[in-house]
Order: C-alpha cells, then sequence, then structure tokens
C-alpha cells in the first residue's frame, strides 16, 4: 500500500477524525415506524436466544454490511483476538467465524469493509491494538462460506502501537477507495490507497 500522507496537522487530524466518527455512527438495531408515527425499536438478544453468542470475548467493533451480497446488512462483531460475522437467514441469525483467536492478532476500536481484493465482495480490515501495530484484511469466501471455518487473513502494513478507527472512502475523488485510519501512539493520521 502506497502511503499518500505521513503527517497531518493536529487540527487536519482533529476534522478527519470527527467526520470519520460521525461516518461509523450506525444503528445496528431494527426499527419501524408505527402508524400513530412513534418509532418502535425490535430488540434482540443473544441472553434470549433470539441471536447467536458472539464468543469474541471482549467485544471492540461492531460493523454493518451485507457481506453474502443478497441485498440485507448483516453485521461483524470483533473482540481482541476473535471476529464472527452474523448472517441473516429465513430461520434467523448465524454465525460464521471470520478470526477464530490467533495470539498474533490483537484488534483494536474500529474497522471497516471494502471490496479489497476487486472480486465484488467485501471483505473486511481491522487494526491492531498492540504488538507490531498492524492493520490486516480478511478475504470474504463468497460463496463458499463454512461455519467451522476462519476467512484467510493478510497483513496490509505494521507501523507500530495501537490502530484506532479506518475507514475506506474516496478521499482525493479518483472513484477508487482509500483507507484512512488513526494511529494512536503516533498521533498520525494515514491515508492508503487500496491496491488495484
Amino acid at each position: 500500500m502506497k502511503m499518500l500522507a505521513s503527517k497531518v496537522t493536529v487540527f487536519q487530524s482533529a476534522v478527519l477524525l470527527l467526520v470519520l466518527l460521525c461516518c461509523l455512527a450506525v444503528p445496528v438495531v431494527a426499527s419501524e415506524v408505527v402508524s400513530d408515527g412513534r418509532t418502535r425499536w425490535l430488540h434482540l438478544s443473544s441472553t434470549k436466544g433470539e441471536l447467536p453468542a458472539a464468543d469474541v470475548d471482549r467485544q471492540v467493533a461492531a460493523l454493518v454490511a451485507d457481506i453474502d451480497g443478497d441485498g440485507i446488512n448483516d453485521f461483524v462483531i470483533a473482540g481482541y483476538e476473535k471476529m464472527a460475522w452474523f448472517r441473516r437467514q429465513k430461520e434467523g441469525w448465524k454465525r460464521y467465524p471470520i478470526e477464530n483467536g490467533s495470539p498474533q492478532v490483537r484488534m483494536e476500536a474500529g474497522g471497516d469493509c471494502c471490496d479489497i481484493d476487486g472480486d465484488g465482495d467485501l471483505d473486511v480490515l481491522m487494526g491492531a491494538q498492540s504488538k507490531e501495530g498492524e492493520i490486516w484484511w480478511w478475504e470474504n469466501p463468497h460463496l463458499h462460506f463454512a461455519a467451522d471455518k476462519p476467512w484467510t487473513r493478510y497483513k496490509v502494513i505494521a507501523v507500530g502501537g495501537t490502530h484506532h478507527d479506518q475507514i475506506f472512502g474516496d478521499f482525493d475523488g479518483d472513484g477508487k477507495p482509500e483507507l484512512a485510519f488513526w494511529y494512536n501512539a503516533g498521533m498520525q493520521l494515514f491515508l492508503a490507497r487500496v491496491p488495484q
């Protein structure tokens, strides 16, 4: 990945971080407007058996995306060492592992989805909480989903320390996605092109 910018002013960093955080504010509970105009929320819980248990230990991220490309949003829950995708099916939600608990992985808050490898499906990206300060992406095995097999993980970069908040967007107006991420330990904002 080619870095576009390595040094950004504190003000620029604060503004972009605020924009990123606002973009990440996505509701994950279904709702509907009833006849009297009020919004009624539908609450589903894994403790009541309405959703499968996340089984990711300490939860650090929640992503909403159409992972399987069926037109219905799914969600991804990540913990420090595990990550799972919850796929909507006719009979409810089914849990699929993305990362099953590798000691080399310790994820931090943030993450996003993007078609990183250009094959038409959404892949998942997360940053490290510690270790070498990696950012990884997991390749979506579209059409070959298995409830017992995690996705293949690739390292994007390692710049040391903790990464917080990653988001994809067309930040330079060329019609192609770039990755913006905040490097906590270095107090730097990075922008990187997604390889073609």
